[in-house]
């Protein structure tokens, strides 16, 4: 009991002793805050010297980024992810991945490969934010690109379409997709592909006309509208206009 006791304060400065527990018991709880926050703050800071570069990747009105400029996003991006695993900053990855494979050429070997990274970046960012219609476009344009036509683009592909769809900015890139995995469609994807004609009519008739031109699918377009003679004759202006303007033949229709 002696030796217990001599442990214990003195009941005088009971009211000292527990005042100086809380003090260091706030410090402590100040230490521990602080080195849970630092890696968030480091990432905060981190981010902001790529945001420039991002926002310059997504402006329509700018050119695409230069080849330092996307290796310089693409290893902030991979910085900032070692601290802060977050939907947007992957996407912002395999945007500028797929940037990267662009400049090479997505046709040729290198652009090609680079595809894997905007697969692998880009399933982890919709782990994340399985809402995001546009990174669904993105994930079935690259499996497209990397493996040819499949189920898992087509997979991809609906998903995007059942997020949102009617994203006007998305249409025309959908349906020119659509028409290159016919093969592999559902019966969701067959039964949204005249609707996404005439959304895309509403919203983007020069984009789809375009698209269509190039990847050969405008008699699609015909048949989407095949019980309105008015509409078809719409079509058929267009495609007179647009075949004009980008050197195609003119229609015979």
């Amino acid at each position: 009991m002696q030796a217990i006791a001599s442990f214990l304060p003195a009941p005088a400065n009971a009211a000292a002793a527990t005042r100086q527990r809380w003090a260091l018991g706030f410090v402590a709880l100040g230490l521990l805050l602080s080195l849970l926050s630092a890696p968030a703050m480091v990432a905060g800071l981190m981010l902001l010297d790529g945001d420039v570069l991002r926002d310059k990747m997504l402006a329509r009105a700018n050119s695409k980024l230069s080849a330092a400029d996307i290796e310089q996003l693409i290893n902030n991006r991979l910085a900032v992810l070692t601290f802060w695993k977050n939907a947007d900053l992957y996407d912002d990855l395999a945007q500028a991945y797929m940037q990267k494979a662009e400049l090479a050429g997505v046709m040729k070997p290198e652009g090609r490969k680079q595809m894997a990274d905007v697969i692998r970046v880009e399933e982890q960012a919709l782990r994340r934010h399985p809402a995001d219609t546009f990174g669904w476009a993105r994930l079935a344009y690259a499996r497209l690109i990397y493996n040819g036509p499949s189920a898992l683009v087509a997979e991809a592909l609906q998903k995007s379409i059942e997020t949102a769809p009617h994203e006007p900015e998305l249409m025309p890139s959908r349906i020119a997709l659509m028409v290159a995995l016919k093969r592999y469609w559902t019966p969701e994807l067959k039964n949204r592909f005249h609707e996404q004609i005439k959304g895309a009519w509403e919203a983007q008739r020069w984009d789809l006309m375009e698209a269509a031109l190039y990847g050969g699918f405008v008699d699609d377009i015909y048949a989407a509208f095949a019980d309105d003679p008015v509409m078809t004759i719409k079509v058929h202006v267009l495609e007179r206009e647009w075949s004009a303007k980008l050197g195609f033949p003119q229609p015979k229709k």
